[in-house]
């Protein structure tokens, strides 16, 4: 996968092992939780959803999913969401590593549907078998579209690489 290289000027961490971190966790799983909110009349509920995705070397991160779902139709009120991305299978008692992202949601297009699409179709390579170019999306061939998630900030929390119980928080320019 495509490994980063930010500039993040965190004093305590280099930018070479906090794109080391991110990249190695972003790489090793490939499945989100994104959380946004749900206007529900004249009050707002938290909503979460899962999804697979694939990132950029900006660290955009592409996922794939119906324009109908919820956790789409809630970005028509507010594209803010949090996403953690994580190993489920880590054992309590070892080191842990995990991210949580801050940022906004929108759907790709243009070139972010074209490098969204490249990205997704190297990490799920079933994808070229119903979508060929990223202008089939618009023909209907899958329900599913592609979103782009611009993240804001990123907790790292990586125990091998920062300690035990260490979140190393990190803020993204795009």
């Amino acid at each position: 996968m495509i490994a980063t290289n930010l500039k993040f000027n965190n004093p305590q961490h280099s930018d070479e092992i906090l794109n080391k971190s991110i990249s190695e966790i972003l790489t090793a799983n490939t499945l989100l939780s994104m959380a946004n909110i749900r206007k529900n009349g004249d009050h707002f509920e938290s909503w979460i959803c899962t999804a697979f995705y694939a990132f950029s070397s900006s660290l955009n991160l592409y996922i794939l999913t119906p324009p109908d779902t919820q956790h789409i139709q809630n970005l028509s009120h507010n594209k803010s969401v949090a996403v953690a991305i994580y190993d489920s299978h880590q054992e309590p008692t070892q080191h842990k590593r995990g991210l949580q992202v801050f940022g906004s949601c929108e759907q790709a297009n243009g070139i972010r549907l074209v490098d969204g699409y490249r990205l997704y179709a190297m990490r799920f390579v079933w994808l070229p078998d119903f979508i060929k170019k990223p202008e089939d999306f618009a023909k209907g061939i899958i329900q599913s579209k592609l979103y782009v998630i611009h993240p804001k900030e990123i907790k790292i929390f990586d125990e091998p690489t920062f300690g035990e119980e260490v979140w190393v928080t990190v803020s993204i320019e795009n």
